[in-house]
């Protein structure tokens, strides 16, 4: 039976435990919120192999025993955040690199289904080599959650191993002693350090003295390992990372120190003052220190004599990486056997319990209410999920937590902070909503569309490509349309495609910075694919000031200064190199400027730089440079100086510039207001049609640098958009096309009209009927309207409208009854009589033909053709009766005089349209009560 933690009395528990003594309560005793199912081999697991423990809002699961594992994700849970940490590598002469350090929030998982986990073991431990069999420390063992991969640490590098990849790894081990180039100089063999895997870990230090120089440290998952820095002392290991994912902040992946190199039998170590001195004392710390995050020590013994020794190696004091930390192991002498093994990885996987998760629920509010829900943490800000109900003739405008809007709003996908459980009410206004179809243009993979009738923030990129990294949408294919940024803002004005843009991968340089001597601090290893300016430095060293990198760890001159442009053409080793602190002048130059001074500044620690007192006319200031054209490094006003050297810096200017705009062709609205920037700034967000431009048939669609269209395109909205001079964005214009949207407005039953489309250049559509029958109980369908409750314009069936723009046309219902609402004098409407046809034709045929002029008794052409066409398809009923209608809130005999008027003049022409057997029976007038406004038709029914 798998281990399962449950809910259940203590009476049941006690006697669980009596049955299977293997199932162990975690110390917290928590399970009960917790409950997991998890298994090694088929069999259950202790909590001596993994904790389940509750911390604050979270279920916790830290698996630390070496071996493979299955997770159950429990029933209730879609996502959970991990920590992956590989095993660290064995320490040799260098001190051993630490495991890959991984870790992510809300990774997607399937409720109840099964997630394989693996925890590595660390790398065993190597020889220092000469005198003893050569032996590198043993590589770590990776780690995994389901797809998630943290690769073991590189070996310490020993004398001779075989191979420059034996110490690499997630971070790399550290070089072996007195190895100052590749190959090392003495004796001519391999004793690289380590290479670290990017994004996982860093470079193993070097061993930079070539006599009794010892061994570098072995990389750190935050940090690469430490250069020796004198003659007999280890190099430090890297730094680990810091994970507060147990409930506790813990640094993982710690490398390990390199170990010391000496013949004098005894113990080597730093005092307070960093002055090297010996000692028979095992707890002499010579050698280099293990980093935060479990790395070992490196030994500080130093053994003499080259000759085997009953008691060779006893006295190496190097210390192993710590358990489920990753951490390298400590180096050793090069004449001892005692390489230290790098500590296992651990895996860790917490979701939210039960008991500390409050549900949003989200309700479409209006009809039969549909719902759904989200689980999110107690008092935890979370981000709500994308809206996705719908509402025809209605556009979503967000979430309030009262139905009627009045409580607290929420954006779609804002932020949620709640100690309750709260249900969400969307909410709606009229309008008619436009659809933006996402193209992977050559990616693969898919993504729904997405529709909304306000701005909003578009769906975030799911696409992939091979080789290709996405860059953002454009409405062309070929990126010569407008641009829009991965989430960015669309208007939703009008239906569009997208296109996905790509842009060919390029390979990613790395830099690896060594402290070579820093007492503190690191500086993190940086990718990029191309020129880019270098990680400020992070590391310090006492009683000296950093000036700046080479790739010579030994120079005294920088090649590259603090945040210099570095071309990432290739990888690259850099070396801070350090000056004695003394007081130094920092000089600055107005380059241009027209009025104010910054003055002359004089320190020896690090110190933030002056803040800019000049003004130039016309210009903003950006930052200040080395160089007074702008090409040396770039230094912002909050920048902290080491005062390693004496430095003139200059203003660096930036043109102001205004973007203003141009309706280009603008029947009526207003342009919006001119925006200003100046050169090297993030630029403007290009405005949005703020002031209503309208231009007859026509929709806007963004801006552009050129009237015609020819020049550069700028969205609406568009972010960050930047010019070098005043510049005039003009209104583009494209056809518009308007949708007439049918909605039921309450109907229990039928099928809405689907949408049409109106070209703006005719702008006429023909008002659909009631074709998918429609139906509301105890009403009756009368028409469209523009307004919900019927107080808009009103429409009927078959009418021919011109519409102006995206239009609701919203089902009329009246009460339903037998009598006519006013009829004076004239024969009522009988009902429809049961049919006798016995062929499966309906009883009755029937039309509405609209398109009278207000007041007007005459029938238009197009009035007399649909006429024409009704009668012709239905050649089989005989009877005809006629009705002309008109209505008031009244009944008015001019009216109703009106009505007669329009039935009898509808029958005269159709004299020149009946078939052979087909003959007028009736003729009718009403004026109906029921509505306001005045409903110029006739209404035609056939029957036999």
């Amino acid at each position: 039976m798998p281990k399962k933690f449950r809910t259940s009395a203590a009476a049941f528990v006690t006697a669980l435990l009596t049955l299977s003594p293997l199932i162990q309560l975690p110390a917290q005793a928590a399970d009960a919120n917790c409950p997991v199912v998890i298994t090694s081999g088929g069999n259950q697991v202790s909590d001596a192999d993994v904790d389940v423990y509750l911390s604050g809002i979270y279920c916790v699961a830290k698996f630390k025993t070496v071996g493979a594992y299955t997770f159950v994700v429990p029933e209730t849970t879609g996502q959970v955040d991990y920590l992956v940490v590989g095993g660290g590598g064995g320490g040799a002469s260098g001190g051993g690199g630490a495991g890959g350090v991984l870790q992510g929030t809300n990774y997607s998982v399937t409720p109840g289904v099964s997630v394989a986990v693996s925890v590595g073991a660390g790398g065993a431990g190597g020889s220092g080599g000469l005198q003893n069999s050569d032996a590198p420390g043993g590589k770590g063992d990776a780690s995994s959650f389901d797809s998630i991969t943290a690769a073991g640490g590189g070996g310490g590098a020993a004398a001779n191993q075989a191979s420059a990849t034996a110490a690499d790894g997630a971070s790399g081990g550290g070089s072996r002693f007195d190895c100052t180039r590749n190959p090392c100089e003495r004796w001519g063999s391999l004793g690289y350090a380590g290479k670290g895997i990017a994004g996982q870990g860093n470079n193993g230090g070097y061993g930079t003295y070539s006599d009794y120089g010892a061994a570098g440290g072995g990389g750190g998952a935050g940090g690469a390992g430490f250069n020796t820095t004198r003659r007999h002392i280890g190099g430090n290991g890297g730094i680990g990372v810091a994970s507060s994912i147990s409930g506790t902040e813990t640094y993982y992946g710690g490398g390990g120190g390199g170990g010391i190199n000496s013949n004098s039998s005894t113990y080597y170590g730093l005092d307070a003052n960093g002055n090297l001195y010996s000692s028979n004392d095992p707890q002499t710390t010579g050698g280099g220190q293990g980093g935060i995050g479990g790395g070992g020590r490196g030994s500080s013994f130093g053994f003499s004599g080259g000759t085997t020794h009953p008691n060779f190696g006893v006295k190496a004091n190097a210390t192993a990486g710590e358990p489920n930390t990753g951490g390298g192991g400590g180096g050793v002498d090069p004449e001892d056997t005692g390489g230290k093994p790098g500590g296992s990885g651990v895996v860790i996987v917490r979701w939210l319990a039960d008991a500390s998760v409050k549900t949003v629920t989200f309700s479409s509010n209006f009809g039969t209410a549909t719902t759904q829900t989200q689980r999110v943490g107690s008092n935890v800000p979370t981000a709500l999920k994308p809206a996705t109900f719908t509402r025809t003739g209605y556009t979503f405008v967000g979430w309030n937590t009262a139905a009627n809007g009045s409580g607290t709003a929420y954006a779609n996908l804002a932020e949620i902070t709640t100690t309750n459980d709260v249900t969400l009410y969307a909410q709606w206004r009229t309008g008619v909503t436009h659809t933006v179809t996402f193209d992977a243009n050559g990616g693969t993979g898919s993504m729904a569309n997405q529709s909304s009738g306000t701005e909003a923030t578009l769906n975030k990129n799911t696409f992939t490509r091979a080789n290709y990294e996405f860059i953002g949408w454009n409405t062309a294919a070929d990126g010569t349309g407008f641009a829009y940024a991965d989430e960015g803002k669309y208007a939703f004005v009008a239906a569009a495609t997208l296109y996905a843009q790509w842009q060919a991968v390029v390979v990613n340089y790395k830099a690896t910075f060594y402290g070579n001597g820093a007492t503190g601090g690191t500086t993190p290893t940086q990718l990029a694919p191309g020129q880019t300016a270098l990680t400020l430095n992070g590391f310090t060293r006492t009683g000296y000031s950093f000036l700046g990198w080479s790739t010579n760890y030994s120079a005294t001159t920088a090649q590259y200064l603090d945040g210099a442009n570095y071309a990432f053409t290739s990888d690259v080793d850099l070396y801070a190199i350090w000056v004695v602190k003394a007081n130094r002048d920092l000089v600055f130059n107005g380059n241009g400027a027209t009025a104010g001074s910054t003055p002359t500044q004089t320190a020896m620690d690090n110190t933030q730089v002056n803040a800019n007192g000049f003004t130039r006319d016309g210009f903003t200031f950006r930052h200040w440079n080395t160089a007074a054209d702008g090409t040396g490094v770039s230094y912002q006003s909050n920048y902290v100086y080491s005062f390693a050297a004496g430095l003139t810096l200059y203003a660096v200017w930036g043109q102001n510039y205004s973007v203003t705009y141009h309706g280009n062709g603008a029947a009526s609205g207003t342009v919006p207001t001119s925006q200003n920037s100046y050169v090297g700034s993030n630029g403007i967000t290009a405005a949005l049609n703020s002031g209503n431009l309208t231009k007859e048939g026509m929709r806007l669609i963004g801006w552009n640098t050129a009237a015609d269209g020819t020049g550069t395109p700028v969205a609406l909205g568009a972010a960050n958009q930047k010019f070098t001079a005043n510049t005039t964005l003009y209104a583009q214009w494209e056809s518009a096309v308007y949708a007439v949207v049918y909605s039921g407005n309450g109907a229990v039953a039928g099928i809405e009209p689907s949408v049409a489309t109106v070209p703006a250049t005719s702008a006429q559509i023909v008002i659909a009927d009631n074709s998918g029958g429609l139906t509301l109980d105890g009403h009756e369908f009368d028409g469209w309207n523009t307004e919900p409750d019927g107080t808009g314009t009103t429409y009927e069936p078959e009418q021919t409208a011109v519409v102006t723009n995206d239009t609701v046309l919203f089902a009329s219902w009246k009460v339903a009854s037998t009598g006519g609402g006013g009829n004076t004098n004239v024969e009522p409407s009988p009902s429809p009589s049961a049919s006798t046809n016995t062929g499966g034709n309906p009883s009755t045929r029937a039309i509405v033909i609209s398109g009278f002029a207000a007041g007007s008794d005459q029938l238009t052409t197009q009035m007399r053709q649909r006429i024409k066409v009704f009668l012709k398809k239905y050649p089989s009923y005989t009877k005809v009766k006629i009705t002309g209608y008109t209505t008031g809130p009244t009944v008015l005999r001019a009216d109703y005089g009106l009505s007669k008027r329009r039935a009898l003049n509808t029958k005269s022409v159709m004299a020149n349209y009946l078939g052979a057997n087909q003959r007028v029976t009736k003729v009718m007038s009403r004026q109906d009560t029921g509505f306001g406004g005045h409903l110029r038709r006739i209404k035609i029914v056939l029957t036999n």
